[in-house]
């Protein structure tokens, strides 16, 4: 995921969207594939580093590719 940058997602407005998927994605998971990795909360205590976020996001792009072949 080095160097990639994702595209902000776009409402059905058309109006970009203010949610950051890259920190929220962990806390939603992906549906029928696999759980949340963390909550909103453990993001903002601390519980979780910016780091882990970074390994849950890589674990979730494995998962999808491996899914999706």
């Amino acid at each position: 995921m080095a160097g990639r940058r994702r595209k902000k997602r776009q409402s059905s407005s058309g109006r970009p969207s203010s949610v950051n998927w890259y920190l929220m994605r962990p806390c939603t998971g992906i549906n029928g594939l696999c759980p949340p990795f963390c909550t909103w909360a453990q993001l903002n205590d601390g519980t979780y580093s910016l780091a882990d976020v970074e390994m849950f996001n890589q674990a979730m792009d494995e998962m999808l590719e491996a899914t999706n072949g």
